[in-house]
């Protein structure tokens, strides 16, 4: 969310303390340490550890930039109506565990769970006395030999952690996005983990030859920052990531390495495109407000708010099967109030119909509502904000504020204060920036009778018509947005159609309440 408020984080905290202690308690992890990949290195990183370190990063960041794009164009092809015709969430997750099975099998390293495996790739190689799960997931991957060395570069490991990795990284962008719970953390770091060992029996056969490192080469470091680099390309994210790192394995004096790996990745990862998260909040459609925005607002709030308002006017007398007819015509969460040309207040949609379900069952649907029936379910405390305020003024009130709407009024010649002339939605304001597009209409104009003066003949509420055109120059924020079009049309779309299913289905409900009414018998 654009806000967070102070009370989530204490609680985001309490949270961690008591999972802490029950880690410290019991051995939940089965390692044996609070942290889940404990490991414990002597290794001192030479000059030219960093030279890869920094070639992790940027290999990091172009898996992680080419992960994005794969999800998120295939997110968006299965938030289609065709698809989601023809294949439902559970026939989804029943295909996608089928193929996860039939293609992890026949790879040794992909059998076991993610967690044994990133932990054996992590840890270093030795010859201590005492089995474990890692050492033994370490010889049985041919990671380790039985003296407690590193194995070479020329006895099939580098080809089977390559196609480890792709293997595991298809199945990851055909798994996020799902109906069913799948991880995007642990899959990262396998990926990473595969590729930074991969590198490093390079070199540990390359050194072998040419002796360009003066010392000898460790596969479990590179493993860490590989997997880091990789989680950091597709996630971006940066110090959290390093903490986390530092958390997961326990080493701490690995923190510049994680730290170079992390910042190279985002760096290359933001130069092609942007991180999932993003991605898929645009996907979705959440109305999330970046802290920098790359335009200089220009426009004014009357530029680019909606006009054509169906409000709840109380001067009208509206009946209480009027009001029913409006909440059966649009499926807005909220309506304004007004009384005449006064802005009152807002009524949220869930408050209006208990109201209006009280009322029908006091009065019937004939009597008229009144100011004095909708004042205690209208917060009349709503943001309001001139017509000529800046509408940069209104992106710092979202984001503060944590506002869903402001609603814009002004006066009137004869000095009337408080005249709704429109509302501002942080939704509408997001697709402003992106492609200029504000306004509503109704479910289904159908259900409306014919429109005439900005009023609907026989009922009465104020139905505003469609919105007019936006008279601001249109800012187009490409720099942000360019490579969210996939992403933002899709979700579009999918939108669009799940209004016209609840359209139909509330039609074919009132054609089954008509025939089976008294009246119809």
């Amino acid at each position: 969310s654009s806000f967070f408020p102070s009370r989530t984080l204490l609680m985001a905290f309490v949270a961690s303390v008591v999972a802490t202690l029950a880690l410290s308690v019991s051995d939940l992890t089965g390692t044996g340490h609070l942290t889940l990949y404990s490991v414990t290195y002597t290794f001192t990183c030479h000059v030219s550890d960093y030279v890869m370190f920094a070639l992790l990063g940027v290999a990091g960041g172009l898996v992680g930039a080419l992960f994005n794009a794969l999800n998120i164009r295939w997110c968006a092809f299965k938030r289609k109506p065709c698809f989601k015709r023809w294949v439902g969430p559970v026939q989804e997750a029943a295909a996608l565990a089928l193929f996860t099975l039939v293609t992890s099998w026949p790879l040794t390293i992909t059998r076991p769970l993610n967690a044994q495996t990133i932990h054996a790739l992590f840890d270093t190689c030795s010859d201590d006395p005492g089995e474990t799960v890692r050492s033994r997931l370490q010889e049985q991957f041919g990671l380790c030999t039985q003296d407690g060395s590193s194995n070479t570069f020329g006895n099939g490991l580098l080809a089977s952690l390559g196609f480890a990795a792709a293997l595991r990284f298809c199945q990851t962008v055909l798994t996020i996005g799902t109906a069913c719970p799948a991880g995007l953390f642990v899959p990262s770091l396998f990926i990473g983990a595969c590729l930074g060992r991969c590198l490093a029996l390079g070199l540990k056969a390359l050194n072998t030859g040419i002796a360009m490192f003066p010392h000898d080469i460790d596969p479990g470091v590179y493993s860490m920052v590989g997997a880091a680099s990789v989680l950091g390309g597709v996630s971006r994210m940066t110090i959290s990531l390093v903490v986390i790192m530092l958390e997961l394995t326990g080493g701490l004096d690995y923190v510049v390495p994680f730290m170079i790996s992390v910042l190279l990745a985002k760096a290359v990862g933001d130069s092609l495109n942007e991180g999932i998260y993003d991605l898929q909040i645009v996907l979705k459609g959440y109305p999330f407000l970046h802290e920098e925005l790359d335009v200089t607002f220009t426009e004014r709030c009357c530029d680019i708010m909606e006009t054509g308002l169906t409000k709840l006017d109380v001067n009208l007398r509206p009946r209480l099967q009027d009001l029913r007819i409006m909440l059966r015509a649009f499926t807005f969460r909220g309506f304004p109030i007004v009384d005449g040309d006064h802005f009152v207040g807002y009524v949220r949609r869930t408050a209006l119909e208990e109201l209006l379900s009280r009322l029908e069952l006091e009065r019937g649907q004939n009597e008229v509502v009144t100011l004095d029936d909708l004042m205690p379910v209208t917060d009349s405390m709503v943001m309001r904000m001139v017509p000529d305020a800046p509408l940069s003024q209104a992106h710092q009130v979202f984001k503060q504020l944590g506002c869903q709407r402001i609603f814009v009024v002004g006066s009137l010649p004869g000095g009337q204060q408080d005249v709704l002339q429109g509302i501002l939605t942080k939704k509408n304001f997001l697709r402003f920036l992106q492609d200029g597009r504000v306004g509503h209409m109704p479910v289904e104009q159908s259900v409306l009778p014919e429109v005439e003066n900005g009023c609907s003949s026989g009922l009465r509420f104020a139905y505003g018509g469609p919105q007019r055109p936006s008279t601001a120059v249109h800012v187009r924020a490409s720099e942000l947005f360019s490579v969210l079009e996939a992403a933002a049309q899709a979700g579009e779309d999918s939108r669009l159609d799940e209004e016209g299913s609840v359209a139909a289905s509330a039609s074919d409900g009132e054609a089954v309440q008509a025939n089976h009414s008294p009246s119809a018998v």
